[in-house]
């Protein structure tokens, strides 16, 4: 089973947490919202002394980076608007899916109701 760990860290550098949680739960898909910290910084912390490393396949979205510990070929860019990342995972035991990754506008700046109509435009779109 594929386990995966998302967090908004609110641009923290918050380094060490996200290696330790990622080795002691075995993530294998990790996604990070308002990550500040390069891709490379965070592969170099998060791989040493590891058989399975963890990549970062293009991210295109400004908002949301995703860490997987999966081949390039089993994750495959669905669709990303900066805001909205979809990929679809193909695990190598188990059945494929799509992962859905939403960084919402800050609740100061938007009630319930426009982040329920957001919610339910991605569903839609999809």
């Amino acid at each position: 089973m594929t386990s995966i760990l998302f967090w908004n860290i609110n641009k923290k550098p918050l380094l060490k947490e996200i290696v330790a949680l990622c080795h002691t739960h075995e993530i294998d898909v990790l996604v990070l919202a308002e990550c500040e910290l390069s891709d490379v910084t965070i592969l170099q912390a998060i791989n040493p002394n590891l058989k399975r490393k963890y990549l970062a396949p293009f991210n295109p979205s400004s908002y949301l980076s995703f860490f997987y510990r999966y081949s390039p070929e089993c994750i495959g860019l669905v669709k990303d608007d900066g805001r909205t990342s979809m990929r679809r995972i193909s695990p190598p035991i188990g059945n494929d899916f799509i992962l859905v990754a939403l960084h919402l506008p800050c609740k100061l700046r938007m009630n319930d109701e426009e982040q329920e109509f957001d919610c339910v435009s991605v569903i839609q779109s999809f």
